[in-house]
């Protein structure tokens, strides 16, 4: 009796519409696991493709900012590089007109000193070719001293030049006065210097 039964079973299960339903079934299911298995693999591939495309992105804006900032600082060292050319030179002008004004003043003073000796001695000749020395050196060097040496030794020409006037008249008191004038000459060449050089040297 049972084996009647399982033969009947088998019967059932031979016939060929139930093999081709057991058979559509099994493919549908392996079709939708390959599908599931290819969709999650292109969603992966495109997930990685998006990620080097955002990866080159990101890589050519960082460059980009790179290259700008190198070009910025490429720019500022050149200008730095200018200013500072240009502050050198004017440094240099500067010490070279220091030098041309330490000189004149050295120059005057020694004239100056000069000048005053003559007048001691009283020798008019010898006082008027100082006077006219004098008067040469200033015309070609005034400007290279401070205000107030340049014009005391002005004055002090111009009362070298009407002092043997004075002498001759006996006038004590315009010989007073043109020695003073003289005589100040050399105090304001020395602050000159002082106000001008050690000044800077102190600032410095």
């Amino acid at each position: 009796m049972h084996l009647t039964a399982l033969q009947e079973v088998l019967q059932q299960t031979s016939e060929p519409h139930l093999g081709w339903e057991w058979l559509g079934w099994i493919f549908t299911v392996a079709a939708a696991g390959l599908g599931a298995l290819i969709g999650s693999y292109l969603r992966k591939k495109g997930e990685n493709l998006a990620t080097r495309e955002d990866i080159g992105k990101i890589t050519r804006e960082v460059e980009g900012i790179k290259a700008e900032n190198a070009a910025k600082l490429q720019a500022l060292d050149l200008q730095n590089q200018q200013i500072l050319q240009q502050q050198t030179r004017k440094h240099q002008l500067e010490l070279a007109a220091l030098d041309k004004r330490l000189a004149a003043h050295q120059e005057a003073y020694a004239l100056w000193d000069r000048l005053r000796r003559s007048i001691l001695l009283r020798d008019p000749e010898k006082r008027k070719r100082i006077v006219s020395e004098c008067q040469d050196w200033w015309l070609s060097h005034c400007l290279f001293l401070t205000d107030e040496a340049r014009e005391a030794f002005r004055r002090a020409l111009d009362d070298a030049e009407k002092l043997p006037d004075y002498i001759e008249a006996r006038d004590q008191v315009k010989q007073r006065e043109s020695w003073q004038t003289i005589e100040q000459v050399g105090k304001a060449i020395v602050e000159g210097v002082e106000r001008t050089f050690l000044g800077e040297q102190e600032t410095r």
